[in-house]
């Protein structure tokens, strides 16, 4: 199934769909995956080609704000 760890319940979110990752809510932050390069998340949904997780979202401040795996 799918699994979103997610620091606040009213909070972005970062989701595994198939071969992409989606993140809702998270405009303005950075999505990081294990040993991938940062990627400026722009509008409240995005959707970016999956790769090898875990996957993290991140506010400007560095604060992790969601976890997929």
């Amino acid at each position: 199934g799918r699994v979103a760890l997610a620091a606040n319940p009213a909070g972005p979110v970062v989701l595994r769909h198939g071969d992409q990752v989606l993140v809702a809510g998270g405009d303005g932050a950075t999505l990081v995956a294990a040993g991938g390069a940062p990627h400026a998340v722009r509008g409240d949904l995005a959707a970016v080609t999956a790769g090898a997780g875990p996957y993290r979202l991140l506010d400007p401040s560095g604060r992790t704000l969601s976890l997929a795996p």
